[in-house]
């Protein structure tokens, strides 16, 4: 697992974030997938639809709206 961690790591640090968020996004469990999202500012319903640049959580809401989370808990509905 470190030896992985340790790769990506370098991918990262040669190529930039991108390569690392393809990879976390077709093996997400939670992106598509309904979630409550609880934060400082409340708790929310929203689908998980991918992640941000910055490595955010982005959230489509009951709006419509997509949002990058950073920091929450993410509960599977």
């Amino acid at each position: 697992m470190l030896e992985e961690l340790e790769y990506l790591y370098r991918v990262y640090l040669e190529q930039g974030f991108q390569p690392v968020k393809q990879l976390w996004e077709s093996m997400s469990v939670t992106l598509g997938r309904q979630v409550w999202v609880n934060t400082p500012q409340g708790r929310t319903e929203a689908t998980a639809v991918g992640l941000s640049d910055n490595g955010g959580l982005l959230l489509r809401n009951e709006s419509g709206e997509v949002v990058s989370v950073l920091s929450g808990e993410i509960e599977m509905i």
